[in-house]
């Protein structure tokens, strides 16, 4: 190989094989090597951007499509909602099983390069065939949606299976052996293609989701949801078609030469290594999802920024990628340079550690949020709230406690286990309003847990019909009458109330904040003007959230150094401990562990497993279950003892060449034991037809002087 240089301007005509003989006199400053089909940028070879953003369109893809699912069950299929979690887990069940038969048919048959073109094809059909199964213009007929649908998940899952094992190993064959750190850092760049994917995906689905389309009616647009990843996937398969020539095809062996023993059982010692893995993904994902529940009781404020429960996910891929570069240029770097032996196996452990300690530090978040929780009834208690609207004071006997209300006041915090004996757990609202001569009370309903986002409600003491104008709705409200409750979009808005009169106020709020529910009472003193502010009485039915959701991103970020030591670094030792005869299958043996995490999940949820309370206890016991897990396969891995496939090749590669030359020394001696015995019996004919001959000759020689005697 000879080492040559391009000036980064004339970097992409290179790439492009369009440089001029004069570009060609200047290859000598840059970091591009050029030898035939390996040419290089930056020590990668140059087929490696053509795969990495493969994959990134392929994962955003996916993750469009991923994430549209449980809508379109619901909102299209009018699946029940009970039923969309069990089967939306099915699916992602198959997404991971469905590898190991790419893998197979990869190493068995096609080879790496044609299994990832046949079955990404394949891939893009199955999402044609679900943007079809979507499109409500095609027919009216529930089963022939649900039938198209379901078909072109089985067929996206089947392209899945030969995609996912099969690329990240290609991508690792299209390095030569003294390219290990390169090879090491491709996995890092692929993990950060999954990320950057999922956050592109996050970003475009609620447009996808918002938009309407159809010929005859207009309805929610799940073929362009659909569409879109279909498009996606198809600019996935074209950037990989247009590498072929840059590409390294390793094809399968195993055609021409079975697998040995010794290396079926190096497969099968990195596969028993995994054992301990689909336990630890089915606690990271089962606890996971917990935390948008807890993000539920947080306070998403931030100034202007509202940042929604579900939003906060979108954190671990963010730290993600902002982690990769930093552990693969800073942390791990400065790692050897302290003579650390840090072997992938350790690297794994530690990252399982992290992720153990990132939901100790959710446990310690929930200990803090539990503090701020408004207090709910218990199952034999009923929470009651007072609100006197009539102009005097009022002596309330309630059971065997006694109080006073003043007129136009509130009493709240109060748990009477024996006011009601109908219904237990329950929280109410009595309005207490003037009826002729005699007060009378107005019993309303209130939340019996605090709510995802903030909500408001009013009520009408005023003695005329009142209109409520909110959030561009416009609401009716008979006197002494409550509304309904209505969601806060933003802070700081305003509503207007309105008589038949014509007459208006308009009301500025800003107390409302996520996890909040407010009754407005409008009292019988209202009067309309510019002051009619102060007449209106707000009553706070549940506090708002007072702990900030920043609290989390302690926990997201030790979630997501301890996702990235464990699947960046399993990624890489799949890759190099298994025989280059049969790395995509011990990549579909890495995805397995996830889809067998993923059954045990869909176990779980069928199961209806009831969580520990309180919720803290619950993460504090995901914790040390993660950390037995991280014991037991620390254990494994001390035992473990690492191959080198350079050694182990070469070691073949002789003992083939022993074979053939045994083979070919047994051939030879076969081939001298043959002649010999070949030229013995020639010997022995000749020997034979002498003889005959001889004694042919003396017959008629001795008859002859028989008769010249007589």
């Amino acid at each position: 190989m000879r080492q040559q240089h391009i000036e980064p301007t004339r970097l992409l005509l290179y790439l492009c094989g369009k440089t001029s003989s004069q570009s060609h006199k200047v290859i000598s400053k840059s970091h591009c090597l050029d030898d035939g089909e390996n040419a290089t940028v930056f020590g990668y070879p140059v087929s490696i951007c053509f795969i990495v953003l493969t994959g990134f369109f392929e994962r955003f893809s996916y993750y469009c499509m991923n994430g549209m699912l449980v809508f379109y069950f619901i909102f299209f299929l009018n699946f029940n909602q009970t039923d969309v979690g069990p089967i939306k887990q099915a699916f992602d069940v198959l997404f991971y099983l469905t590898p190991i038969l790419g893998a197979a048919v990869a190493e068995l048959w096609l080879g790496k390069f044609k299994t990832i073109i046949y079955l990404t094809s394949v891939y893009v059909v199955g999402l044609v065939i679900l943007t079809l199964g979507a499109s409500h213009d095609i027919t009216d007929n529930l089963d022939v949606h649900r039938g198209l649908s379901v078909f072109g998940l089985l067929v996206i899952a089947l392209g899945i299976g030969g995609f996912s094992p099969c690329m990240v190993a290609f991508g690792g064959d299209q390095f030569q052996d003294h390219q290990k750190k390169q090879r090491s850092s491709f996995f890092s760049i692929v993990y950060m293609s999954i990320n950057t994917g999922v956050v592109a995906a996050t970003f475009l689905n609620p447009v996808l989701r918002g938009q309407e389309c159809g010929i005859h009616s207009q309805q929610r647009c799940f073929p362009l949801a659909f569409g879109v990843p279909a498009a996606l996937m198809a600019v996935a398969l074209i950037l990989f078609v247009a590498g072929i020539r840059m590409y390294n095809k390793t094809e399968s062996n195993i055609v021409v030469r079975k697998p040995k023993i010794a290396e079926v059982k190096m497969v099968l010692k990195v596969l028993l290594l995994y054992i301990p893995l689909p336990v630890f993904w089915t606690l990271f994902e089962w606890q996971r999802s917990r935390w948008v529940f807890q993000t539920d009781n947080m306070a998403g404020n931030f100034g202007a920024l509202v940042i929604q429960p579900d939003q906060m996910q979108i954190a671990k891929p963010v730290l993600s990628l902002i982690l990769v570069p930093i552990m693969d240029l800073v942390i791990y770097p400065m790692i050897s340079k302290c003579k650390l032996n840090f072997t992938p196996l350790r690297r794994i452990t530690v990252g399982m550690f992290f992720v153990a300690l990132a939901f100790v530090a959710s446990a310690l978040v929930q200990i803090q949020i539990d503090k701020t929780l408004p207090t709910f009834p218990s199952s034999t208690e009923a929470q009651v709230k007072f609100i006197n609207m009539v102009n005097r004071t009022l002596d309330v006997k309630a059971g065997t406690n006694e109080f006073t209300l003043e007129p136009y006041t509130v009493l709240t915090d109060r748990n009477y286990p024996n006011i009601i004996k109908r219904t237990y757990r329950t929280r109410s609202t009595i309005v207490i309003i003037q009826d002729g001569a005699q007060p009378r009370p107005l019993a309303f309903n209130d939340f019996t847990q605090t709510p995802r986002e903030s909500y408001i409600r009013f009520f009408n003491g005023f003695g005329s019909n009142l209109n409520i104008l909110l959030e561009m709705q416009q609401v009716p409200i008979l006197p002494n009458d409550m509304s309904h409750y209505f969601v806060i979009l933003q802070e700081n808005d305003q509503f207007k109330i309105s008589n038949d009169a014509g007459e208006e106020c308009v009301y500025t709020y800003n107390l409302m904040a996520s996890g909040s529910s407010y009754t407005l009472i409008i009292p019988p003193t209202f009067t309309f003007g510019q002051n009619c502010e102060q007449n209106i009485l707000s009553v706070k039915d549940i506090e708002t959230n007072k702990l900030s959701i920043g609290w989390q991103v302690p926990q997201y970020f030790l979630l997501a150094l301890g996702e990235l030591m464990v699947y960046v670094t399993g990624l890489d030792f799949s890759y190099t401990q298994a025989p280059r005869n049969m790395k995509s299958v011990v990549q579909a043996g890495w995805l397995l562990t996830i889809g067998v995490s993923n059954i045990i999940l869909t176990i779980l949820n069928v199961a209806e497993v009831p969580t520990l309370q309180p919720q803290w206890a619950e993460y504090v016991l995901t914790a040390s279950l993660l950390v037995l897990v991280c014991i037991i396969f620390a254990i494994m891995a001390y035992f473990y003892t690492y191959t080198d496939q350079t050694k182990i090749e070469a070691e073949f590669g002789h003992n083939e060449l022993e074979d053939r030359k045994r083979k070919s020394s047994v051939g030879q001696d076969k081939h001298k034991l043959s002649l010999t015995i070949y030229i013995q019996k020639k010997e022995t004919d000749m020997k034979r037809k002498f003889q005959l001959a001889l004694d042919l000759y003396f017959s008629c020689h001795f008859e002859s002087l028989q008769g010249a005697y007589i």
